[in-house]
């Protein structure tokens, strides 16, 4: 009996030596890997909204907003939304737009009108934890650049929307404004906006930094403003390299002078 007492103490003894040895990280939660990835993917679209008018200078608001609901997007970035314009029917764009969508909102005017504004937005379906503007160059009408910390699923994503100049001249100062907010940025990030430059070679310094998404899926030649002058494709998103990106499109609405573009990362 008192062997068998001996053996089971031993044995007991054993066990709990085995547990106290086994490694604590593997109860540990795991990491987020340097790279930005998450189980769910994240749908992003840039928009140049035209204030909310059609080509035939017909109140498209409502439109656009069914179909921005309609794609179920996580991240909104939107130029050319006025506040309080006549053009615009003094409407209050930025409080409607994120009321309707229900999203959180970041809205940065560019340009006081002699009534009201028109500026940028960032609509998040996450928290924006942070937010920050910088004024660009300009030539006639100012020109600014939104930054917004996501707090995504993954981890802090920064994003950021802008609609450069008119003035090629002056949109290269811009882009050299841009790139070294860009590298400065230590999140991971995303930018986008109508860059006013049919010429995609204007744009190929932040290459060294971000990813063409409509390039990089073999989308370029794709539109996204089309007038009597010319068609092409000035309005761009962009991610920093460390960003697994899904899908890229752009859909034919005809609800504003650009088309949105849209694109998946995860």
């Amino acid at each position: 009996m008192r062997l068998a007492l001996k053996k089971r103490l031993l044995l007991g003894f054993f066990i709990i030596c085995c547990l106290f040895a086994i490694p604590l990280s593997i109860f540990a939660p795991t990491e987020i890997m340097d790279t930005f990835a998450s189980s769910d993917s994240i749908k992003i679209i840039s928009y140049n909204i035209h204030y909310g008018m059609s080509l035939k200078k017909q109140p498209a608001l409502d439109q656009i907003l069914s179909f921005l609901k309609s794609s179920d997007s996580d991240i909104i970035f939107l130029q050319e939304v006025d506040r309080k314009t006549f053009r615009s029917y003094f409407q209050n764009q930025p409080e409607y737009i994120a009321k309707k969508l229900s999203m959180d909102y970041m809205y940065t005017p560019t340009q006081n009108m002699i009534a009201g504004q028109t500026g940028n937005m960032i609509l998040s379906r996450y928290p924006i934890v942070a937010s920050e503007e910088y004024t660009l160059s300009f030539d006639k009408y100012p020109r600014k650049l939104q930054k917004a910390v996501i707090q995504a699923p993954s981890g802090d994503l920064a994003v950021f929307n802008t609609h450069l100049d008119l003035s090629r001249s002056i949109r290269k100062e811009q882009i050299d404004e841009i790139l070294k907010i860009l590298e400065e940025t230590k999140e991971p990030f995303v930018l986008a906006g109508d860059m006013n430059a049919p010429d995609p070679s204007e744009l190929y310094k932040l290459s060294s930094l971000a990813i063409d998404t409509g390039k990089a899926m073999k989308k370029e030649t794709l539109p996204t403003f089309i007038n009597k002058k010319y068609i092409s494709r000035i309005d761009y998103i962009f991610t920093s390299k460390n960003i697994s990106l899904q899908s890229y499109e752009v859909p034919t609405l005809n609800l504003s002078d650009h088309e949105p573009v849209i694109i998946e990362i995860q």
